[in-house]
């Protein structure tokens, strides 16, 4: 069985974890501390990073090395083009990708803050100028998806994290980029009609404004500050029961991308000791419903599975 090796939070693993899932193939990912690498990372990796496969006797490293091999390993779906000249294209878009953006992912995630204010407006610059590109198309080589969009997914994932706005202009771009959910349909993640899709992202957007903006103020601020949004969270947690205590989920009777957003919060209670009133008690047990999904439980860390009790 392949062994992948895998950054938890890395960009560069997520690409290959996203390939592996795509497949659809028996596999097991080796979730690695990026701040406490155990050392037979450097024994398979002579540069000491991750991602890492391992299949038998072989061992590959640096991302897209190791998706074609998983491509080519298994064909199904294929992710590179058959054409010789179709295929050098795609791996030759790869390598601009590689050296024009995912250069600066180190300044994004460990620049000072003016180097980030300066690779934050490049790499927006550098991705709406893909927009007439994915105008024309439903994915980056075409109407089918490919290793291209493997590597790119990452990325705009991690737009928001990254503090990366994108302009007006580059919609086509935002659009394409929904294909993480909508590429799945069973189960839809997101309301089909576009009202109710548009009321959905308006409520992450509140959750974002309002709850989520003080995880960093949670994780790394001050004993007094830490005090003051464990009760600013608590108090806006617990506005929500009376919305859950009507539906088996927040949208309703379907699981949705509002509790995929929720729960990874909800998880983390115990961790950072906010302890939810009686009253809010509806709220608890939808976050054991939500707990029991087998795609949560498979998606945890072995650093998140000990953040609760």
């Amino acid at each position: 069985m392949m062994v992948l090796y895998s950054g938890s939070t890395c960009l560069f693993s997520h690409r290959c974890r996203f390939v592996l899932y795509e497949k659809g193939m028996d596999f097991e990912i080796n979730d690695i501390d990026l701040l406490d690498k155990p050392k037979e990372i450097t024994s398979m990796n002579p540069y000491g990073e991750v991602p890492v496969l391992v299949e038998r006797e072989l061992t590959l490293y640096e991302s897209n090395i190791i998706n074609e091999f998983i491509d080519e390993r298994f064909p199904h779906p294929q992710l590179m083009p058959t054409d010789p000249a179709l295929r050098a294209k795609a791996r030759l878009l790869l390598f601009n990708f590689e050296r024009e953006i995912f250069l600066h992912v180190d300044n994004l995630e460990n620049g000072s803050e003016e180097i980030q204010q300066s690779t934050r407006a490049l790499v927006k610059d550098k991705l709406t100028q893909l927009t007439p590109i994915i105008a024309k198309s439903k994915f980056m080589l075409g109407d089918e998806f490919s290793m291209i969009d493997a590597a790119l997914a990452p990325l705009l994932w991690r737009l928001d994290y990254y503090q990366i706005l994108l302009p007006d202009s580059a919609a086509p771009l935002m659009k394409y980029a929904e294909f993480i959910d909508e590429r799945f349909p069973h189960p839809q993640l997101m309301p089909t009609d576009p009202a109710l899709r548009a009321k959905a992202r308006l409520l992450l957007f509140n959750f974002e404004r309002e709850i989520f903006l003080h995880v960093d103020n949670l994780e790394n601020g001050s004993e007094e500050i830490q005090q003051s949004t464990r009760a600013l969270v608590k108090d806006k947690l617990t506005q929500l029961t009376p919305i859950i205590a009507k539906s088996k989920f927040m949208l309703g009777d379907e699981f949705s991308m509002i509790d995929a957003a929720l729960a990874p919060l909800l998880w983390r209670l115990d961790y950072y000791q906010i302890l939810l009133p009686d009253s809010a008690a509806p709220l608890m047990k939808y976050a054991e419903r939500v707990f029991s999904r087998p795609a949560f439980s498979e998606g945890l860390t072995s650093h998140e599975k000990v953040m609760r009790r």
